[in-house]
C-alpha cells in the first residue's frame, strides 16, 4: 500500500491545527509555492497540471485518473472562465495594506527558483 497519501494528509492537518497555537512561522515554512491567480485567470495548462500533478511520484495512479483529471480539468477550466475574479474594495484593500517587508509574506511574486510546477506560470 502507498504510504503517500496518509503522509499528506498528517502533514496538511498538522498544519491547520497548528497554526492557532504556533503562528504564522508553521504555515510560512510548509507553503513552498504559490500559485499565480490573485490579478488573473488560470490558463487551461495551468489548471491541468495542477490537477495531474496534484498524484505526482504516483505514476500508475496518474495512469488510471487520466480520464478523470482531463474530465475535472474542462469543469475547471469552466469555472475559471465563467467567474469574476475577486476584488476587495479600495477600501478595504487601504485597510489591509500588506507591509512590503512582511517578513510572512507568502504570494506568487515570492516563489522560489526551482520549486517544481513554478514552469506552469504563463
Amino acid at each position: 500500500m502507498n504510504e503517500t497519501i496518509p503522509w499528506q494528509f498528517e502533514e496538511t492537518k498538522d498544519s491547520v491545527i497548528g497554526m492557532p497555537s504556533e503562528g504564522a512561522v508553521s504555515l510560512y515554512t510548509d507553503v513552498l509555492w504559490c500559485h499565480d491567480i490573485a490579478s488573473r485567470r488560470e490558463s487551461y495548462k495551468a489548471g491541468f497540471n495542477i490537477l495531474f500533478f496534484s498524484m505526482n511520484g504516483m505514476p500508475v495512479a496518474q495512469i488510471l485518473f487520466s480520464p478523470i483529471t482531463f474530465i475535472t480539468s474542462l469543469a475547471r477550466w469552466v469555472a475559471m472562465h465563467t467567474s469574476k475574479i475577486p476584488v476587495w474594495p479600495a477600501d478595504i484593500e487601504a485597510q489591509c495594506k500588506i507591509d512590503d517587508f512582511d517578513p510572512y509574506l507568502r504570494d506568487a511574486s515570492r516563489n522560489p527558483p526551482g520549486i517544481p510546477m513554478t514552469y506552469i506560470r504563463e
